[in-house]
């Protein structure tokens, strides 16, 4: 609703998926940002044959029959994690030195209080 009761605004929006229902409005640093909640389609269940998969780390799946699907996966995954890590602690660090100088400003101007 707008600011006058019982009048409705009147948003013009790109696009070609008609919007129905409420949806939410948020302006943000002069964007605004429309979400709604759209109806989900579930698929029909298929018919044929049903197959296991385990899911691991080192590759991505793994059937029943044995065949296995993105290799090289955990590489990957293992190059990031180590990346992450090591990203976290350089953070950390810094942040650490920060706090101490944060400490060590106030305790100067204690210090000079005193």
């Amino acid at each position: 609703m707008g600011l006058e009761h019982g009048k409705r605004i009147v948003i013009p929006l790109a696009g070609k998926l008609k919007i129905r229902g409420m949806i939410y409005l948020v302006l943000k640093e002069k964007k605004a940002v429309i979400s709604y909640v759209a109806p989900l389609k579930v698929p029909k269940r298929l018919d044929g044959e049903i197959v296991g998969i385990d899911m691991g780390l080192s590759e991505a799946f793994t059937d029943d029959k044995g065949k296995k699907y993105g290799k090289g996966v955990g590489k990957v995954l293992a190059k990031l994690s180590k990346q992450y890590t090591e990203k976290g602690r350089k953070r950390q660090k810094l942040q650490s030195y920060v706090r101490r100088q944060k400490t060590k400003q106030k305790q100067g101007a204690l210090a000079r209080i005193i």
